[in-house]
């Protein structure tokens, strides 16, 4: 298994892509006051969270997901974690809808309410 992200070079990594014209998903790791986002390069390369996990399961390669998605197959042993050590706390959430140029009006209000309300675990 890698020891530092940087490890990551020599592994298969599932990677996750919203839509055609972004990114891939960019890893975050924190070791310390160390801060690290590595985008691997992908031996594959989906935009579909179920598929990645498949590909995990059946063992395609290493992928980054929340825990929470994967916890019964942790619990189960049908995936296990790597780089335990550079997780970061899940202190900040994430909010993904199209862009900014057509946003309706109520996810405009969604979103202001979500972000001032919103008690993560890190802060209760």
């Amino acid at each position: 298994p890698p020891r530092p992200p940087q490890d990551l070079i020599h592994h298969r990594c599932l990677s996750l892509r919203f839509t055609r014209d972004s990114g891939l998903y960019r890893w975050e790791f924190v070791h310390g006051a160390q801060r690290l986002e590595i985008t691997p390069e992908a031996a594959l390369m989906v935009n579909d969270k179920a598929l990645r996990l498949s590909a995990a399961r059946d063992g395609a390669g290493l992928t980054y997901v929340f825990e929470q998605d994967v916890h019964e197959d942790l619990q189960d042993g049908r995936l296990c974690s790597v780089l335990e050590e550079w997780l970061p706390a899940a202190d900040r959430f994430y909010l993904y809808y199209p862009g900014r140029a057509h946003m309706a009006p109520k996810l405009r209000v969604f979103i202001d309410y979500f972000c001032h309300k919103a008690i993560l675990p890190s802060q209760q």
